[in-house]
């Protein structure tokens, strides 16, 4: 009797469609198995082993030869069904691997799952609805697509934490409804329908949910990163056809070592489109910071054509000033805080919801706060530097080298010392990080544990 998966065409299926089976019907032996999942996700179905404690699907093409699941995470689980669901498209699932906190940065590896959604024009909807599937890589039918030809792209960065008090514990993703709202808007962008904001909510909380053992619990965190990327239309300056939206996390624990260096550097401007999270916004920035570390520092700072301060390339920045024993907290102006509609849309700067979150925090909590220009000759005189961004959370910089460009000598050095500026904003960093656990203890801070978090 032929193994019914062996059997299975792409006739008559839609993205999202599935079927399920029981083991004994289609697993004969590890080594077979194998390469029948591959044939099938090059063929474009995703084949995922639903379990007890996995009733979504996990990675599944090697198994045991008593036939339980591998791999970081799912090690053991005795399979109840075998799911395939059709996606259209190649694929190759990979087993979970452990995530790399130890090492600075964000390193992604395979996890448990990932969610994939697809939208094409033939659709009422454009979007189909998302479906969960195995960490997988995802192969393009051709090049000739208008992500890789011409960076029409986007995504998002969200956060998620673990906390655990004398009484309880939780894990936190934070500020998911302001993610939804920037990756509309930068879908907009990019001339692509919005995604839907059920959807995205939907999925990133499925997604943590399934990945949580990821999520580390001594003050690490998970990166939660939304895509999209156009798909077929690459040979010219037209609407794609279709697109592809991805929804994978990583775990990490340090961005940045704190009192990071940063080469200011004022050739350097934010472009046009740098108030939209879109991936032509960075793809232009990889060999400046191939230069910066090169030079030593680990990012640089970008100001406008006036001189003004713009942002650090990964995050946002912001200012404290001494006035005897209270604190100024200045931020450079980013699009949308003007009333002049013209000269808010010269501003490129992308808003930042930790930046967002800083300066809310700050507000309530009655410390003085100006957004405005700060212009390159004014930094010296400042006590402190700090940047701010959903995987940085907020962080001290110890010194700013300011030069004309690459090649030229540093105008000034300056180095942020002053112990009571940073004692302040070491405090301001931590009230971020309680606010993204959703522990915020001050009774006016109170208030944004349940409007600012939701807790899974």
């Amino acid at each position: 009797m032929k193994n019914p998966l062996e059997q299975l065409t792409k006739e008559h299926w839609s993205f999202g469609d599935s079927r399920e089976f029981l083991p004994h019907e289609v697993i004969e032996n590890p080594e077979n198995w194998k390469k029948t999942i591959r044939f099938l996700e090059a063929e474009g179905f995703s084949v995922s082993a639903v379990t007890k404690k996995f009733p979504d699907g996990i990675f599944c093409a090697e198994i045991s030869e008593d036939q339980k699941t591998l791999g970081w995470g799912i090690e053991g689980e005795d399979i109840e069904k075998i799911r395939v669901v059709y996606v259209g498209f190649p694929i190759i699932s990979e087993k979970p691997q452990a995530p790399k906190t130890a090492e600075p940065g964000l390193k992604f590896v395979p996890t448990i799952g990932m969610g994939l959604t697809y939208g094409e024009q033939k659709n009422p909807d454009f979007y189909h609805a998302p479906i969960f599937l195995p960490s997988s890589r995802i192969g393009f039918q051709q090049v000739n697509t208008t992500g890789i030809q011409y960076g029409q792209g986007a995504f998002e960065g969200g956060c998620a934490t673990y906390t655990k008090t004398d009484t309880n514990e939780w894990f936190s993703i934070f500020r998911i409804s302001d993610l939804a709202d920037r990756f509309q808007k930068s879908c907009e962008a990019l001339h692509l329908p919005p995604f839907p904001r059920d959807f995205f909510l939907e999925m990133i909380q499925k997604v943590v949910q399934i990945n949580k053992k990821y999520i580390p619990k001594n003050n690490g965190k998970l990166y939660i990163r939304p895509s999209v990327c156009g798909g077929e239309g690459g040979l010219g300056i037209i609407p794609p056809e279709n697109v592809f939206v991805t929804f994978e996390v990583a775990a990490f624990g340090d961005y940045y070592p704190e009192g990071i260096e940063i080469e200011g550097r004022l050739d350097i401007q934010r472009p046009r489109t740098g108030a939209d999270k879109i991936a032509p916004n960075y793809g232009g920035s990889f060999r400046v910071k191939k230069g910066v570390k090169e030079r030593g520092y680990q990012d640089y700072l970008s100001f406008d054509e006036k001189g003004n301060a713009e942002e650090v390339a990964t995050c946002s920045i912001g200012f404290v000033r001494q006035c005897g024993d209270d604190f100024e907290y200045v931020f450079p102006i980013v699009r949308g805080e003007e009333s002049d509609k013209k000269k808010s849309e010269s501003r490129h700067s992308l808003p930042s919801i930790t930046r967002k979150t800083t300066i809310e925090i700050l507000q309530v909590l009655g410390e003085k706060v100006t957004i405005r220009d700060v212009h390159h000759t004014e930094i010296p005189q400042l006590d402190g530097a700090f940047t701010m961004g959903n995987a940085v959370g907020i962080l001290k910089i110890g010194k700013i080298d300011i030069r004309e460009d690459e090649d030229e000598p540093i105008l000034v050095s300056i180095e942020f010392k002053n112990p009571e500026a940073l004692g302040a904003i070491d405090h301001l960093r931590d009230q971020v990080y309680h606010a993204r656990q959703g522990i915020l203890e001050n009774e006016k801070l109170r208030k944004f544990n349940d409007q600012w978090v939701v807790k899974i």
